[in-house]
């Protein structure tokens, strides 16, 4: 678990990037995308569907709340960078965002070998 009080964090520089949309000629040539999960919500559910994220930011102020501290808990320590509230807010795409996002790499479904009815393949 590490502690983020600066912009220029290049884990905190990822997740604005994140939030961005914005990729590294390395991440676009890789095939790598990364995406930001801001909300308890969501995060639980990809945990529970998807596994652990490459990062994970708590908001230090709210580690007390219930539903952060179980997510704070679920996820490794590793993956896990405590921010200062104005970084979180900062970053955060919502106004009053719950104090968690997670950065992931985007899941890119294999297509199916064999179509046999009408889809839409998103």
């Amino acid at each position: 678990m590490k502690e983020i009080s600066s912009r220029d964090n290049p884990d905190y520089r990822r997740l604005l990037r994140s939030l961005s949309g914005k990729r590294s000629a390395e991440d676009r040539h890789a095939g790598i995308h990364d995406v930001a999960l801001e909300g308890i919500h969501l995060c639980e559910s990809w945990l529970s569907h998807i596994g652990q994220p490459e990062l994970a930011f708590f908001d230090a102020d709210r580690l007390s709340r219930p539903e952060i501290r179980r997510l704070l808990e679920a996820t490794e320590p590793r993956h896990v960078r405590l921010c200062a509230p104005a970084l979180m807010q900062s970053a955060g795409q919502v106004v009053h965002g719950q104090g968690v996002i997670f950065v992931a790499r985007a899941p890119s479904p294999q297509a199916p070998s064999r179509i046999s009815e009408n889809c839409l393949w998103l």
